[in-house]
């Protein structure tokens, strides 16, 4: 009988420690996941790495250095992201991946001849941006991809649409410390 009890007890304490990982694990999942991603606002050094297009005849974009990526964070995970102070993308993270973009429409004037040529997805009169970033330690890895009009394909018979597409890396530019020391 002494070990009837005995292994009932072990299993009672099994029980109430399985139970209680239960509570804790649907108190976890009612609660939501911790903020899976840090806050990333910051400047970054920020350099290409790559550089590739596929427009037509066209080289490769030279590679820039030491240009400074600015990210702000706002509410619900949205952001707005400054590359010297030219470009403005606005997007969100999720998780620690950030999705920003930014789209450039401007009518430009072609002859008839070329535009009989365009399907309506070259989308002449638009530019977009899109950068598709994956943050972690103190920096990001990314790319950077620039859609334009193709016109020298255009003009040539070919394909209306190209990407300029660049591999960016950057790195966290520690804030200045305040005025008077730290605090």
């Amino acid at each position: 009988m002494r070990s009837f009890d005995r292994h009932a007890e072990r299993i009672g304490a099994t029980g109430r420690a399985i139970r209680l990982t239960a509570v804790g694990v649907l108190a976890a999942v009612a609660c939501g996941p911790a903020d899976s991603s840090r806050d990333w606002s910051g400047r970054y050094g920020t350099r290409v790495e790559e550089a590739t297009t596929d427009c037509f005849d066209a080289e490769a974009p030279p590679s820039i250095t030491g240009f400074i990526l600015d990210l702000t964070r706002h509410a619900a995970d949205s952001v707005t992201v400054t590359l010297n102070p030219i470009v403005r993308l606005e997007g969100r993270f999720e998780g620690d991946h950030l999705t920003a973009r930014m789209k450039v429409v401007e009518p430009i004037g072609l002859p008839d001849s070329i535009i009989a040529r365009t399907m309506p997805s070259d989308s002449l009169d638009t530019i977009t941006y899109v950068l598709e970033a994956d943050f972690a330690g103190e920096g990001f890895q990314g790319d950077y991809v620039i859609r334009s009009p193709d016109l020298r394909a255009l003009f040539e018979g070919e394909g209306g649409r190209c990407d300029y597409r660049y591999g960016l890396a950057g790195e966290l530019i520690p804030a200045p410390a305040p005025p008077g020391g730290s605090q």
